[in-house]
């Protein structure tokens, strides 16, 4: 079959493809600037790639004097203008698992991953990591999402992986900081393609502006001593790691029965914690980790709505009190991230937390602290509007009967735009998504092109579990 990626760039019509903004004003109404500050007739004027004035509209436009004679306008007629969204754990190979029945129990956490995730990912082929990530691509973009951490598995396909989804986050224009997740259950070559794979994607990839890499590792519970120590030996803490870390309590024992005090421990043993690792879930910590934590201060990512799906363990916000980097992710559950701030809302709710405890950590996760941890793996300004950052923006078809003011921004986000989608798209100074229309990616091209692999993908997906009598489909 042609490539993808050259049958969308031919069938593509020349009048979409989006180009480098010299000059560009956003007005006609609320601002957010994901620092806490709200501009009811609010005005955003970027230039290049970055946010150049961010405020009132009258103030905007005075101060830009002149320059308002030879700029580009989007009058958003009311929307709510944010910053572009990061999602900071993502599974973007998950696309095509929608639907599909597992080939066994899973009642825990160990046989969720031995009858569904894994045999999953096995059955994965070079054509479907390049369409799920595309797909994954179109329900981030709808939502909002500029700026997303994936972390990739494909164990029958691992040589070149990390390079597909690399070109269809180029393709797309959206920026990804890009990990494979490395483990020993699929066998020492697998883990040793993988890790091969990684070294080169990140050391390809240091100074590019959109996509970058950084090591992956799986889960404590799927690495021997062995693997942890050759990861070691190739990447140090300061190159940063994105991994699995006490999502289920199995993961905690685990690390416990190997002589560790829990599994920051474990990995601060083998000195692959620093303030730039990327630690999802984090539900199930022992006393020593927590120490650990507040010393080194890495980023903890909570994923609310996969945790509610697999029940694998509870995430303490108190935790937000003790790791200045406390983000937000979906965890291949969902590419909507503000419906899982709602869900998010909506658990701690549940157990008692006081509500504006949940609402104002929940937003500072997703908008200052990710912002904060694509900082430190970019070096720069990316997720909010001030002066300074990079373009990225995200204009929300949202146009509540009440007002959005500062003292309500948080409600709005939280219980008001769970299913609310993106009018217009802006990333690196580049509109690539304008009137709900997409312009860098042919939407029906990709949709069709995963509907004709779907049925494939699901029959491999028996096939690479090796149990054939069972149906995908069932």
């Amino acid at each position: 079959m042609q490539n993808l990626m050259d049958e969308i760039k031919n069938n593509e019509p020349e009048l979409n493809k989006p180009k480098q903004i010299d000059s560009l004003i956003i007005y006609g109404g609320p601002v957010y600037d994901g620092l806490g500050n709200v501009y009811d007739r609010g005005s955003v004027y970027i230039q290049n790639d970055k946010i150049s004035l961010v405020g009132e509209e009258e103030d905007v436009f005075n101060e830009m004097g002149e320059a308002m004679q030879n700029v580009e306008i989007i009058d958003t007629r009311g929307r709510l203008v944010t910053p572009g969204l990061i999602n900071a754990h993502h599974h973007l190979h998950m696309a095509f698992a929608t639907g599909l029945t597992p080939l066994g129990p899973v009642k825990t956490f160990g046989e969720r991953l031995e009858n569904f995730i894994w045999p999953y990912e096995k059955a994965l082929t070079t054509e479907a990591i390049q369409l799920s990530t595309l797909l994954t691509l179109l329900e981030s973009i709808k939502h909002g999402v500029t700026t997303i951490f994936g972390h990739h598995s494909s164990p029958s396909s691992i040589s070149n992986s990390l390079n597909i989804v690399g070109s269809a986050f180029e393709r797309a224009g959206v920026r990804a900081l890009l990990s494979y997740s490395i483990t020993d259950k699929f066998g020492r070559d697998e883990f040793q393609e993988a890790l091969n794979e990684m070294h080169r994607f990140t050391d390809e990839h240091r100074i590019e502006p959109l996509i970058k890499g950084v090591p992956g590792l799986h889960a404590n519970l799927t690495l021997s001593e062995q693997s942890l120590t050759d990861f070691a030996e190739v990447f140090s803490a300061e190159d940063g790691l994105h991994i699995h870390l006490g999502e289920a309590e199995a993961d905690l024992h685990y690390c416990q029965e190997e002589g560790y005090a829990g599994c920051v421990d474990r990995l601060d043993k083998f000195d692959l914690l620093s303030d730039k690792s990327i630690l999802a879930h984090a539900n199930h910590l022992s006393e020593k980790d927590l120490e650990i934590l507040e010393e080194v201060q890495p980023a903890i990512i909570h994923n609310p709505g996969s945790n509610a799906n697999s029940g694998a363990g509870w995430f303490d916000l108190n935790l937000c009190d003790k790791i200045e980097s406390t983000g937000l992710g979906t965890d291949g559950s969902t590419s909507n991230i503000l419906g899982d701030l709602n869900k998010a809302f909506l658990l701690h709710n549940l157990v008692g937390t006081k509500n504006k405890i949940i609402t104002d950590n929940l937003v500072k996760m997703l908008f200052e602290n990710n912002a904060g941890i694509a900082a430190r793996h970019w070096g720069q300004n990316i997720g909010s509007l001030e002066e300074g950052a990079k373009a990225d923006v995200a204009i929300f078809d949202y146009k509540p009967h009440t007002l959005i003011h500062r003292n309500n921004i948080n409600k709005h986000l939280v219980q008001g735009m769970q299913d609310s989608t993106a009018d217009t798209v802006i990333v690196n100074g580049k509109i690539i998504y304008k009137d709900k229309a997409y312009l860098t990616i042919d939407k029906e091209i990709v949709k069709k092109e995963a509907s004709d692999i779907c049925q494939s993908i699901w029959e491999n997906y028996v096939d690479q579990a090796g149990t054939a009598n069972s149906s995908p489909t069932a």
